[in-house]
């Protein structure tokens, strides 16, 4: 089966988790508000990616991130960080979103990152990549990135 498009993908991202919520194609479009956001990423071409000293290749196709907003800026301001292409790379996630293709974000309140992701991956229709990717400070998940294996 392949991948849909990235602006195909969203809906069917939101229909998995189960929860309405606003497409957007930029940060600055995000309300200053603490939340938690899916970052739609599609990789054009295969990329090699470092984290903790150790390489990891993705294919290409359409991922998704989990994250979370809760300080100064709340949504807005991540999302806008995470749009920007020149940034210094501070998390785990600036090292793909700096190459992709293009990138959308669904975001959320009164929903974690975590629930968000858990419920990604009970569909079956996701895998993980990286174990440990952008879940560092994560004392219950394997990781907050995954892949859309389509099915």
């Amino acid at each position: 089966m392949t991948n849909p498009a990235l602006g195909e993908f969203a809906p069917i991202v939101r229909d998995l988790v189960g929860i309405p919520a606003p497409e957007l194609l930029s940060g600055d479009a995000a309300q200053p508000v603490p939340g938690s956001y899916l970052l739609l990423l599609e990789i054009a071409e295969p990329q090699t990616i470092t984290i903790r000293k150790r390489d990891s290749r993705l294919p290409a196709g359409l991922f998704v991130y989990a994250g979370s907003a809760h300080g100064a800026g709340g949504l807005k301001a991540r999302l806008t960080r995470h749009f920007r292409k020149e940034k210094k790379q501070h998390w785990h996630i600036d090292r793909i979103t700096t190459k992709v293709r293009a990138m959308r974000a669904l975001c959320y309140q009164g929903i974690s990152e975590c629930e968000l992701r858990a419920r990604l991956h009970a569909s079956g229709r996701f895998s993980a990549p990286i174990t440990g990717f952008g879940s560092s400070d994560c004392t219950s998940c394997p990781t907050h990135f995954l892949e859309f294996s389509g099915g």
